[in-house]
């Protein structure tokens, strides 16, 4: 018994001995790291090198207030914090010949990336774990002439040649975990068709698996309002938007797959459920969805047509609860429309001309 007691004490001893070295090598390993951060990799060293990286592959003005490297609030994963930055694309001159404010691509309050450094070391793949826009206006801008705001990338061909330690390095493999976005702006502008769209305040949130072969994807999507415009007329007036969806896509065998869709537009509520197959023979893609629509109110759906397109809401009496279902099948492509069948059902209500009300 004394010596199974021996036994046992020297066991705990050299157990403690091992957690303690273990404890000290990590905390050795925190404290290397909070040195690198707090001397080396400050936000004024770093902000002007990646930067002039950008500027490498981004045909555009790009500024930053500051960059800033995290470890302790995204540990595991390396986190890059970015405050104040914007993008600027000159494609339109105002009367002095001076870059315009439709030339501002993205402005932006703060920014986060984290990422798994040991996966690109070792395994040459940037697997995003997040990345979040926060306070941002995005302006999406068409000029007269078709140049868009957005085409900013540098052709690889035209990359301006660096000495060799600095020659920007081969892009691999990406795989995003989760995309979010809080009160942003979206504006498309396009003066080349005549077509202006804003929408205000987006929410976003897409998680989940976005690898090079497969994605599988939760989103959730809303705004408080589109405002669309096309030729002068009037399409939408801060029309409420939302979708909640799962994305199920396989790149291999070119397959997206929507699982129990709700898409909110107004008073309307869309259900989808389905998949979406690329037919590269056709080249198109082969649909296959079924779907639920509802409505609370039909006199709403009447007042949401837009009067250019039709003056229905003048010419009739409409109220009641709509119910409806049907089946999108078929090939899409530039010459073909899937097949739609639809059911309708009216509840508690009626449809009639306004002299026979």
């Amino acid at each position: 018994l004394n010596c199974m007691a021996i036994i046992n004490t020297r066991t705990k001893k050299i157990l403690i001995r091992i957690g303690i070295g273990i404890l000290a090598i990590i905390l050795i390993f925190v404290i290397a790291i909070a040195i690198v951060l707090n001397t080396i990799a400050t936000p004024k060293r770093i902000t002007p090198v990646l930067l002039n990286i950008a500027h490498q592959y981004l045909n555009a003005e790009v500024n930053c207030e500051s960059i800033d490297i995290t470890f302790f609030g995204t540990f595991p994963d390396l986190g890059i914090k970015m405050n104040n930055g914007s993008i600027v694309h000159s494609v339109s001159t105002d009367s002095l010949h001076q870059p315009s404010a439709q030339d501002t691509l993205l402005v932006f309050e703060t920014g986060i990336i984290s990422l798994n450094p040991g996966a690109f070391i070792f395994n040459k793949k940037v697997i995003l774990h997040k990345f979040e826009i926060e306070n941002a206006d995005v302006y999406a801008f068409v000029n007269a002439d078709g140049k868009a705001n957005w085409d900013i990338m540098i052709p690889s061909e035209e990359v301006v040649e660096q000495p060799e330690d600095d020659k920007p390095f081969d892009m691999p493999e990406l795989n995003i975990k989760e995309i979010r976005l809080k009160d942003v702006r979206v504006t498309y502008d396009d003066l080349q068709q005549d077509i202006f769209v804003l929408v205000d305040s987006v929410r976003m949130r897409l998680d989940g698996n976005m690898s090079k072969a497969r994605a599988n994807l939760n989103l959730a999507f809303r705004t408080s309002g589109i405002t669309s415009y096309y030729q002068g007329q009037t399409y939408s007036n801060e029309l409420p938007f939302s979708i909640y969806t799962r994305l199920n896509r396989d790149r291999i065998k070119k397959t997206l797959v929507l699982d129990k869709g709700a898409i909110n537009v107004g008073i309307l509520k869309l259900r989808t459920e389905g998949n979406i197959i690329r037919n590269t023979e056709a080249q198109g893609a082969d649909v296959d969805i079924d779907f639920t629509l509802n409505a609370s109110s039909l006199s709403d759906i009447v007042d949401m047509i837009p009067e250019h397109i039709s003056d229905i809401k003048n010419q009739i009496v409409a109220n009641g609860d709509i119910q409806s279902n049907g089946k999108i099948t078929g090939l899409l492509n530039k010459d073909n429309y899937p097949l739609l069948k639809l059911s309708v059902q009216l509840s508690n209500g009626k449809i009639a001309m306004k002299q026979h009300k």
